[in-house]
């Protein structure tokens, strides 16, 4: 072929394939749809998206702030670059725990606790000792009414240990610190501190929570305690205050608290219990601070023409002459009837007896 007309055929396909082009291969775009827009932004530019990802990124996070929890096996150590002073977990620290500040003699040493930091350590930008940032103030949330709370229950940055005053949102004010811990009570209640167990108290005793609703009238609230942590319910509870002539005023009001009247003495159905079930309760009413008497006919001195119950007689109140007989056969081992013999069926260990006498004896001096 001449070579102007192999000029001519290249000319031709050139143009052939540049208007094909045009309608054939799209334009570069983006994720969108877009063509891309050079912005001219600097590639160290920072737009601060990354940080609201959380710490998640470990990149991202602080000095003094170790997204890795420290390996319990090894001891946290100053890094090589380490100078002698006081340094955050994460600054020149290796190994540390989240809010600590550590002490460091020099490079490649153990790292000495020097204190764990309520409101977080705070790094010092000019290389000076590092140092616990100024805890946050108690805080009563936005759900907070005017009562008293336990830290950690409506009060942010608190103690769980201590008691609070809060009077809406915002301050919380110390009501006092709780030795034996801060009790949450039921919604609607103040929280309180819970009573420290007295020397002597059994583990069961120390043990038992405290709740503000009686499991039923006629119980002295200690007792209505005891009784749940006993496993019992309201609908086993037979009797509290009572003035049957049968009971011949055992069952009479003792006293009250807060305006409610009491009996010591309470009467409980084992209605389903087998003779050793009943024998398992005994045992936990006893530890929990009652004398127990399980009153089974034809047994004990109990006549076989009346019902099968416990009878128990809280003695951490106080009472009537009649109960107190009736602790003092406890102590005895008799069964506390008026015949006053000996009780078979079951005798509480001698510290849980020594128990029941010290809780009887504060109450009723």
């Amino acid at each position: 072929m001449p070579v102007k007309s192999r000029l001519l055929l290249v000319g031709l396909v050139t143009v052939v394939f540049a208007g094909c082009s045009s309608g054939t291969v799209d334009a570069p775009v983006d994720e969108f749809g877009d063509p891309p827009v050079d912005e001219g932004l600097d590639p160290d530019f920072d737009d601060g998206l990354a940080a609201s990802l959380g710490d998640d990124i470990d990149a991202l996070a602080p000095p003094g702030d170790p997204t890795t929890p420290p390996d319990p096996t090894k001891k946290p150590r100053c890094d090589a670059t380490a100078k002698a002073g006081k340094h955050c977990a994460g600054d020149h620290i290796e190994n540390g725990a989240k809010n600590t500040l550590y002490a460091c003699t020099g490079p490649n040493v153990d790292a000495t606790a020097v204190a764990v930091c309520a409101g977080g350590c705070v790094v010092s930008p000019t290389g000076a000792d590092g140092a616990c940032a100024a805890a946050p103030t108690p805080t009563c949330d936005a759900t907070a009414k005017t009562g008293d709370y336990c830290g950690g229950d409506k009060v942010s940055y608190a103690s769980p240990n201590t008691l609070y005053h809060c009077a809406g949102p915002g301050k919380a004010t110390v009501v006092k610190v709780c030795p034996a811990g801060c009790v949450v009570a039921p919604a609607g209640t103040d929280d309180y501190c819970k009573a420290a167990a007295p020397p002597g108290e059994t583990p069961a005793a120390a043990a038992c929570p405290h709740v503000a609703a009686i499991l039923k009238w006629g119980l002295h609230p200690t007792a209505s305690d005891r009784l749940r942590c006993a496993g019992i319910t309201a609908a086993r509870i037979s009797q509290t205050i009572g003035y049957a002539t049968a009971s011949a005023g055992t069952h009479a009001a003792d006293g009250s608290v807060g305006g409610a009247q009491y009996s010591a003495a309470t009467d409980l159905s084992v209605k389903g219990l087998t003779d050793a079930q009943v024998k398992v309760l005994i045992a936990k009413l006893d530890a929990l601070g009652f004398a127990a008497f399980f009153r089974n006919p034809g047994h004990d001195g109990w006549p076989s023409s009346e019902a099968r119950h416990v009878h128990a007689v809280f003695a951490g109140a106080k009472m009537k002459s009649s109960l107190r007989s009736q602790i003092a056969d406890f102590l005895a081992g008799k069964n506390g009837l008026a015949s006053h013999t000996t009780y078979s069926f079951y005798q509480a260990p001698v510290d849980v007896k020594a128990y029941i006498k010290k809780i009887f004896d504060a109450a009723n001096p």
